[in-house]
């Protein structure tokens, strides 16, 4: 078949390729001013499953996983992956899909007006002009002002009885297109403004001022439309919110029982919420401050206390002073006897088995928090002459920090490599350690660095942490780190000696005693002890004169991207 240019193309980005492009998947696109949602004639449209390739998509504007578009396609010359068509970047995106708030709750005020003020208890918030789903019915255009839910213009909507297609994307629904086919107005004035419309027709009628009586008899007999007289409707549940005054609800109310009853009713409704919002609120803010009182009443009382306490203390102390200063010459002379006695006592060997362990992990902190990078992709492209080398394949450095999201514990070949890392982040404490040869007990690892550098993560959360362990096979890790790879592996929770887990914000990365020549040194590392650590690729090269950028990088940009990349560990073992 052949693949033709489409316009009018709706769709949803998806994923993220590479660092700027989009994979985009398509909802619907038009064919002779139709839209088709079909999905299997979607991918006979756009094979080989529907999608299309977006390049440069997230370079300069500023989208995100799950938006909606409207975009043009065309073929691709020559396919780079799965798709065969991509996007028009001539033609000019535009957002796509309207907001659509499905509510199966009754909502009518009567069936030709919505309940406006019942509106806000299931809208809180929209990214911008929608419609209402109630049953079978759609309802709109609406927006959002203040924490009301109005009509775009004036003071109604239309109904529709066809619905559009639906799409659900994450939590939310939308429609591609806006429904066409208008039922009916439907009113959706506020309160407010049902007052004021109100008033304007009761101005309008033509009765004499002696015969108020005959008010109701005229609006019975009044050519109202449909609309109007739904407005009408409202008004009688609304008679304790018209603003008119005393005076003119009781005219009204003598020109019937019923409006005589309602007019009661109103005035101890209006009571009731007088109480609820004036004299309830400072009934309730008096009570706190009795309460506030009370508590400053005591702490008065102890802070009496305490004062005592210490002018006690002043008088025990000024005495203390005045003794001292009497017996002045007596105590000086006592010092200087005891002093020569001092002098004949004979001299104490220090006890050597006391002195402290020597330590010899070396911590380096780089810290300098301005500005944050904004991801990890900006902060490689930033360092992207430390992440490139000429032996491996393309892309294949950039993946040694997306990793770390996934793995707590990694092999590499050159600590320099992670020392750059930890100086250009400007947010990284570095521990750094060698393993020696008489490392046959976790208690050596334990004291030589591991739980410095743990207590200083858990102490330190948003600052992000290495612990570089050199020459890992200069004695057996199992022996040395069962612990430590326990937790790697979940057999154990919690790190032995601190009983606290192994904090988000720490890495370790093990470096081997390099290969020389014929003669290896150093005990053979097992892949089935590595099984479940990353690796770091081998560079052949490391480039150390990297330019200075004085943005941080924060710890959430390594542990919240959505990359997956992975690296072969089996070149440790080769």
């Amino acid at each position: 078949m052949r693949i033709k240019k489409h316009s009018n193309v709706k769709g949803v980005i998806e994923m993220i390729r590479g660092e700027y492009n989009a994979r985009i998947r398509i909802l619907a696109f038009k064919r002779d001013g139709v839209y088709i949602y079909d999905e299997n004639e979607i991918k006979t449209e756009f094979p080989s499953a529907g999608y299309v390739f977006a390049p440069n998509l997230f370079s300069e504007d500023d989208y995100k996983v799950g938006d909606l578009l409207e975009f043009s396609t065309l073929p691709f010359d020559s396919p780079n992956g799965p798709d065969e068509m991509r996007l028009d970047v001539k033609v000019p995106i535009k957002t796509a899909g309207t907001e659509l708030f499905r509510i199966d709750e009754d909502i009518l005020d009567n069936p030709l007006a919505l309940d406006q003020v019942r509106l806000k208890m299931f809208i809180t918030e929209a990214t911008g002009n929608f419609y209402i789903q109630n049953y079978s019915k759609v309802y709109g255009p609406f927006k959002l002002s203040g924490n009301e839910v109005i009509p775009i213009t004036d003071t109604k909507v239309h109904r529709f009885d066809k619905i559009p297609p639906i799409i659900a994307i994450a939590d939310k629904l939308y429609l591609l297109e806006k429904p066409t086919e208008i039922v009916a107005r439907i009113d959706c004035s506020r309160p407010a403004e049902l007052v004021s419309w109100f008033k304007k027709n009761l101005k309008s009628l033509t009765l004499p001022s002696q015969e108020i009586q005959q008010l109701l008899q005229q609006l019975d007999q009044a050519e109202i439309a449909d609309l109007d007289s739904a407005k009408f409707a409202r008004i009688k549940k609304l008679t304790e919110s018209l603003l008119l005054t005393r005076q003119e609800l009781e005219l009204l109310s003598r020109t019937s029982t019923t409006l005589a009853e309602i007019f009661t009713n109103s005035l101890q409704h209006l009571r009731d919420e007088l109480k609820a919002e004036e004299i309830e609120p400072y009934e309730k803010e008096r009570v706190q401050i009795q309460v506030e009182c009370s508590r400053l009443t005591q702490a008065n009382k102890q802070l009496q206390l305490e004062l005592e306490t210490i002018l006690a203390q002043k008088e025990e102390l000024s005495n203390e002073v005045d003794f001292l200063e009497s017996n002045r010459i007596r105590l000086i002379k006592d010092i200087k006897i005891r002093s020569a006695l001092a002098e004949t006592t004979p001299e104490i060997i220090p006890n050597t088995a006391s002195e402290k362990k020597l330590f010899t992990f070396e911590i380096q902190s780089y810290q300098k928090r301005k500005q944050a990078f904004n991801d990890l992709s900006t902060f490689i492209s930033t360092y992207k002459s430390l992440f490139e080398d000429g032996d491996l394949g393309p892309g294949e450095g950039k993946k040694a920090l997306f990793q770390l999201r996934d793995k707590r514990a990694l092999l590499c070949a050159n600590p320099m490599f992670i020392r750059l890392i930890a100086m250009n982040s400007n947010n990284c404490n570095l521990f750094i350690q060698q393993v020696e040869a008489d490392w046959i007990k976790f208690e050596s690892f334990y004291d030589n660095g591991l739980k410095q550098c743990w207590q200083s993560a858990h102490n330190n959360p948003d600052i992000i942490h290495f612990l570089l362990l050199e020459d890992i096979n200069m004695a057996a890790i199992e022996c040395y780190a069962r612990p430590m790879m326990d937790l790697i592996a979940g057999i154990r929770n919690t790190l032995p000696g601190l009983q606290t887990c192994w904090p988000q914000n720490l890495w370790i990365f093990g470096v081997p005693i390099e290969k020389n020549g014929e003669t290896e040194f150093g005990i053979p590392l097992l892949a089935h002890s590595f099984r479940d650590w990353g690796a770091i690729p081998i560079f052949a090269n490391i480039n150390c004169e990297l330019g200075k950028d004085d943005r941080y990088l924060p710890l959430q940009a390594l542990i919240g991207h959505d990359f997956e990349f992975s690296v072969s560990i089996n070149v440790f073992f080769a």
